[in-house]
């Protein structure tokens, strides 16, 4: 292989597939160069990596790409066992010297902040944000001796960012996983309609924010031609949608749903959407379950008028609990809800949380979760973190702090909320799509909590299962 690229989730209770390496395997396999991808790298044995490594890492290798699903400076950081990240890195530069070592995807930003220090070595490259364009420019470089794309030093690392060349369209995006991406039977695999939000909310830290309705769409034919090509390759029919919001666009969420019920079989798939935007499009009520969906992410963040107003939902103050009360009478249990909350906003404190957390106890919401409101003074992605004291905040320690709150505090609730929550809640969305990898049914979904699932996947081995799986197929094609 000339290019073979490693990535990995860190959850052993969430085991999806992390859509940006595929993507820019696909991408390179279009433009001719032959490329390998090698998942679950967390949960395998250095020894097994090594070995997997040297089968596909040959002389004619010249880049190895590393993008794992973890993001080192965010609410989903490896609070235990990062070493296995680094150590990838440094068995890639031990053992193949030849290659020149890349990163790219959501670890980049947790890695030029800090992560960089647990490597003796410089990458050769960096690639942040969506990069088709840029890494096949510097493929080109490498190959074909051409121009090297434009970077600029970032914590003594060469960093590319999005190249301006208009090579990769995401309109005309097929996207489709290969035979040696070894997709396992009745694995749920990431799709791609759409790329930013028309939305901009304060607390954002996403790229592509407060976009038009019609930019980054990928045309329905290119979506089909995907649907099919999985179908016919490894029988897939199950899908998490990685898009910001699903359902933004009105006359595409229709062209969907009219596309779905076309195709010669019936999928489901996951994903966020806005709940603000269904009952303003009151037919994506029936549209959405009909075309697949079954389960949903709505980012609430609050009930709180101000908090609501000053994130840029006020529509939800007034509107979120009748408006939920309405979905789960409708969709009932065929289509698993969930709703994300942040602790952390406007002039909240622990008695508004628990409040929201009881109301969510006796409504039909199947799982519910609060997050500490996350801003970094460094990054300055969100506008939040660009205008703190705008909003607000102020940072002490590296840390925010309000006159109500402070981010200690609304941690330390956060993790006491999980605690006595796991098991009442019902796994959705990812966690969903995960599980059902794992081999359990819709109905034993529903049936089961949190707590509950988790104690059987650790019990049952099965995430070491699905690994051991997926190894064997890697190491026998």
């Amino acid at each position: 292989m000339q290019v073979v690229i490693l990535t990995t989730d860190t959850n052993p209770l969430r085991q999806v597939r992390y859509l940006g390496p595929y993507q820019i395997a696909w991408w390179l396999r279009t433009n001719g160069y032959s490329t390998q991808v090698l998942d679950f790298l967390y949960f395998m044995t250095s020894e097994q990596r090594l070995a997997l490594f040297k089968k596909y890492i040959t002389t004619e290798t010249k880049i190895v790409g590393f993008s794992p699903f973890v993001m080192l400076d965010s609410p989903q950081i490896i609070t235990e066992g990062e070493g296995p990240i680094f150590d990838i890195l440094n068995e890639i530069k031990d053992n193949f010297p030849w290659v020149k070592i890349v990163i790219g995807g959501q670890f980049v930003r947790g890695f030029l902040w800090y992560g960089h220090k647990r490597l003796a070595f410089k990458v050769d490259a960096v690639f942040k944000d969506e990069s088709e364009n840029s890494f096949l420019e510097y493929c080109n470089h490498v190959f074909k001796n051409d121009v090297a794309p434009v970077f600029q030093i970032g914590s003594g690392n060469k960093v590319f960012h999005p190249s301006s060349a208009e090579t990769f369209d995401i309109q005309t995006c097929t996207m489709k996983f290969a035979e040696n991406d070894f997709i396992l039977p009745g694995e749920s695999l990431p799709l791609e309609l759409s790329r930013g939000c028309i939305f901009k909310c304060k607390f954002c830290q996403y790229p592509n924010i407060g976009k038009d309705k019609d930019d980054f769409n990928k045309s329905m034919e290119c979506i089909r031609e995907s649907l099919i090509s999985n179908y016919n390759l490894f029988g897939t029919t199950r899908y998490h949608i990685t898009d910001d919001t699903l359902n933004a666009h009105r006359i595409r969420t229709q062209k969907f749903f009219e596309m779905t019920k076309d195709l010669p079989f019936k999928i489901e798939y996951i994903g966020y959407a806005r709940l603000d935007l269904i009952n303003i499009w009151p037919e994506q009520f029936e549209s959405l379950p009909e075309s697949g969906l079954v389960s949903c992410h709505f980012g609430i963040e609050s009930f709180d008028p101000i908090s609501c107003n000053m994130i840029g939902k006020g529509w939800g103050a007034k509107n979120y609990k009748p408006a939920l009360t309405q979905i789960g009478e409708l969709w009932g249990d065929d289509v698993i809800v969930r709703c994300s909350m942040i602790a952390g906003l406007g002039q909240e404190t622990e008695k508004d949380w628990d409040d929201a957390t009881e109301w969510y106890f006796n409504s039909r919401v199947h799982d519910f979760h609060y997050n500490k409101l996350y801003l970094s003074p460094t990054l300055a992605m969100s506008d939040f973190e660009r205008e703190p004291e705008k909003h607000g905040y102020r940072f002490v320690g590296g840390k925010w702090e309000t006159d109500f709150m402070t981010e200690t505090r609304a941690g330390a609730w956060c993790n006491k909320f999980k605690e006595r929550t796991e098991q009442h809640r019902v796994p959705s969305v990812w966690n969903l799509s995960a599980i059902r990898n794992f081999g359990f049914s819709y109905e034993d979904v529903l049936t089961t909590t949190y707590y509950e699932m988790n104690q059987r996947i650790i019990k049952d081995n099965l995430n070491e299962q699905l690994v051991t799986t997926y190894l064997n197929r890697s190491m026998n094609y």
